[in-house]
């Protein structure tokens, strides 16, 4: 992988990495992915559910695994897997914010993160968000988007995770680790709004050449009254992409716990919080940024809150393709 950051061990990812390393898929592919989560959900018969690997970057900024570092292991055998090795400053604004260590764990239930055994906002999902969201890959130019998507519905019987450990601070108060057998996700424990602070509808059509257009005022109109639309411009491509995809409209909704996203009323899968996920996120932020005590981030925390306390409802609509039928955006269910 050619990110330095965090590596996500998942089988999907195995299972790409397998076949980027490929001219192209074989004859078939697709249709075999899609017989091995018919097998797996009709037999019962797959599961891997492993306990966390851990690595550890030193203040150089390499890692190791088990004592042996990636320098050494391209030494020894060959294999080369310093690309995750990341610069010394890198390290030490870890070690600065007291970031002991990450964990990402994906399982049944969605992918979740964790910094210092505290849950961040997490990406929540199941069966059928997964197969909506495979679905979608191709018109998202995904390599081998259609045998990708057909797999994804195994990430419900996997549950695989790393936890990436930092130097710690002198004198710092050690941070514990989640059980090795904890959940992916720590839940959200959201209570239902009876009536929300602020509501917030609004819908955006974009046209062919990936400008959008707002209560009917149109590009050109908005730019004449001074508003700027380029920073909420679309590629053509990708609008082109969608059009053969027949993706209609994507439909924001934020509720108490997390943002849903549905792609012609069918749900993807989700951005979940509550109260201790946005609180986590806010102190990370506040360590990273040195703004602990500042006015932002004082503002932050009370703006936060308030908007998991927010009827906000945004749909992007797309152009329909010739020839298909309108699909209307529907009330998503609660």
């Amino acid at each position: 992988m050619k990110s330095r950051r965090l590596v996500i061990f998942s089988l999907l990812m195995v299972l790409v990495l397998g076949l980027s390393a490929c001219a192209a898929p074989p004859p078939g592919a697709d249709k075999a992915a899609a017989d091995v989560v018919q097998y797996a959900e009709s037999t019962n018969r797959f599961a891997l559910k492993l306990p966390p690997i851990y690595v550890q970057y030193d203040n150089d900024g390499v890692l190791g695994m088990a004592g042996v570092t990636t320098n050494q292991l391209y030494q020894w055998t060959g294999i080369d897997l310093r690309g995750l090795n990341v610069q010394p400053w890198v390290v030490q604004r870890f070690v600065e914010a007291n970031v002991q260590h990450m964990e990402v764990v994906e399982g049944t239930d969605g992918l979740g993160i964790y910094v210092n055994g505290k849950p961040l906002p997490y990406v929540a999902w199941d069966g059928e968000s997964l197969t909506n969201l495979g679905k979608l890959l191709p018109a998202l130019g995904v390599p081998y988007g259609n045998i990708v998507g057909k797999l994804l519905p195994l990430l419900r019987y996997t549950r695989l995770a790393v936890v990436v450990q930092f130097p710690v601070k002198p004198d710092a108060t050690l941070a514990p680790f989640r059980a090795p057998n904890a959940p992916a996700v720590t839940r959200v424990k959201a209570e239902p709004v009876e009536e929300p602070v602020a509501v917030v509808r609004l819908d955006v059509a974009y046209d062919a050449n990936g400008l959008p257009s707002v209560l009917g005022l149109d590009a050109a109109t908005l730019q004449a009254l001074g508003v700027d639309v380029q920073p909420f411009a679309l590629d053509p491509a990708l609008i082109q992409s969608l059009m053969q995809a027949n993706v209609q409209h994507v439909h924001f909704v934020n509720r108490p716990d997390g943002i849903h996203i549905y792609v012609n009323n069918e749900p993807l899968p989700y951005v979940a919080w509550d109260d201790e996920h946005v609180q986590t996120a806010l102190d990370l932020y506040a360590t990273f940024s040195g703004l602990q005590n500042s006015p932002i981030l004082r503002l932050l925390a009370q703006v936060l809150p308030r908007v998991r306390e927010s009827d906000i409802d945004v749909v992007l609509r797309f152009p329909v393709p010739e020839g298909a039928e309108e699909i209307p955006v529907l009330e998503p269910a609660q």
